[in-house]
């Protein structure tokens, strides 16, 4: 079930303390609504009640999929690839055999949400994102600040992804077709190595690690 606890939080305006409800973890299975709350971020959202001042408030918690089997821990600004949480695991001892990241952000939360609702696999996802991210920059002659998974087309095999450049207000929109995500998917397979046990974080850095031994395979 989802879980709540009240914190003293001093409002960074006017100095005042307010008590705040805050989930230590949410099941979506369970609470469907707090999934929407979650994808349009007002479950972050905080307002001062002395001044009126609004901010986000990131703090961790995890979100629980039960039906799709998927777990995911924000733990914000946590970027240390790979990193089991031991003491995640013994705190929630309903974990079970489940599939496990840490999210270090509120984007890349919500990426591995859609992810994993898609059915698809994040690794596989970060080595495609890695591909035509490059190929991007490349065109562009700029640099990818970020990029997020955005659309599963079945209908026209299209996978397709948000990239964000530095100083472009908008995002540049790029999909490619499936089978380029079912040969992304072929190479984590194969190289990627055995995840660790408890919650580890998939990302750009595990894509990178990962195609540098595919490469070295080829030369």
């Amino acid at each position: 079930m989802s879980r709540k606890i009240t914190k003293s939080v001093s409002c960074p305006h006017c100095g005042e303390h307010s008590d705040t409800q805050m989930y230590t973890t949410i099941n979506v299975t369970l609470d469907p609504k707090l999934r929407g709350r979650v994808m349009d971020e007002t479950l972050f959202a905080w307002g001062c009640p002395h001044c009126g001042y609004e901010a986000m408030l990131l703090y961790p918690f995890l979100y629980h999929d039960m039906e799709r089997k998927f777990m995911i821990y924000l733990l914000p600004e946590q970027r240390e690839p790979f990193l089991p949480d031991p003491d995640t695991e013994k705190q929630f001892p309903e974990l079970g055999d489940l599939k496990k990241r840490l999210a270090p952000d509120l984007n890349t939360l919500k990426e591995k949400i859609l992810l994993f609702e898609a059915e698809l696999d994040d690794r596989a996802n970060e080595l495609t994102k890695l591909a035509l991210g490059r190929a991007l920059s490349k065109r562009l002659h700029e640099p990818i600040q970020a990029g997020y998974f955005c659309l599963l087309d079945r209908e026209t095999d299209q996978v397709g992804y948000s990239f964000f450049i530095p100083k472009r207000p908008d995002p540049f929109y790029q999909s490619t077709k499936i089978e380029v995500y079912d040969r992304s998917m072929d190479i984590a397979r194969r190289f990627g190595g055995i995840l660790p046990a408890g919650f580890v974080i998939v990302d750009g850095a595990w894509a990178s690690q990962t195609l540098q031994k595919y490469h070295a395979s080829m030369a």
